[in-house]
């Protein structure tokens, strides 16, 4: 999160700055945390500070909103809407009148219902009977689940370069897309001295002192 606002602090400071003007670009991972907050602004005011406890996956507006244990993993879901709510509440025996006030007090009832109904169902499965719903909901995945995904290896981004001391090095891509085909830089970062020959020879024009230079350790 960091380098993307930094990014677009800059990016910012190009497009606003004048001739004969330069722009001072200043930014603080905890400003940035407190602006990813907008959304809880208003809660934090009017309600006292116990109340905005961490409440880990969970959300002060928004119930149902967590994780749950499935068979095989577990799965993320929110219900944000009514509309929502009125799709997931027949899977669960429940009031599908409820608003978000109700829904929000009875919570711990919802979870428990929910609990259960996951505990009997794999995660993928369980989130897509719920996709398919229109409620939001994915299996939280592990690393070695994400680099297996084949949505990434489709999306162009993954790949790999044949390293010469470690053979096959799998590398991720940019998540910036450009509207060109991805062909990400799969290739390897220079090994020391590798270059020496184009900079200290051509650019630098020594090409000559080059044997000498290696023949006393300055260089390789």
């Amino acid at each position: 999160m960091g380098a993307a606002v930094s990014s677009m602090a800059v990016i910012a400071a190009i497009a606003a700055r004048r001739r004969g003007e330069s722009q001072f670009v200043d930014t603080a991972l905890f400003d940035m945390g407190a602006f990813s907050l907008t959304a809880l602004w208003p809660l934090a005011q009017q309600r006292p500070a116990e109340a905005l406890r961490s409440i880990g996956n969970g959300h002060p507006l928004h119930a149902p909103f967590g994780d749950h244990a499935c068979v095989d993993g577990r799965v993320m879901l929110t219900v944000t809407s009514r509309v929502q709510w009125q799709a997931l509440a027949p899977l669960l025996g429940l009031d599908p009148a409820w608003d978000r006030t109700q829904r929000i007090a009875q919570a711990a009832a919802i979870d428990a219902a929910l609990a259960r109904w996951f505990a009997a169902r794999g995660a993928d499965e369980a989130a897509g009977t719920l996709q398919r719903l229109g409620v939001p909901a994915a299996p939280i995945r592990d690393l070695a689940s994400v680099t297996a995904s084949e949505q990434l290896a489709a999306r162009g981004m993954v790949g790999e370069v044949v390293h010469p001391a470690y053979g096959r090095v799998p590398l991720i891509n940019t998540p910036l897309a450009t509207g060109h085909p991805r062909a990400g830089p799969w290739r390897l970062q220079p090994q020391l001295g590798e270059h020496n020959d184009e900079v200290i020879g051509a650019l630098l024009g020594r090409a000559g002192e080059l044997e000498s230079l290696r023949a006393q350790g300055v260089v390789r």
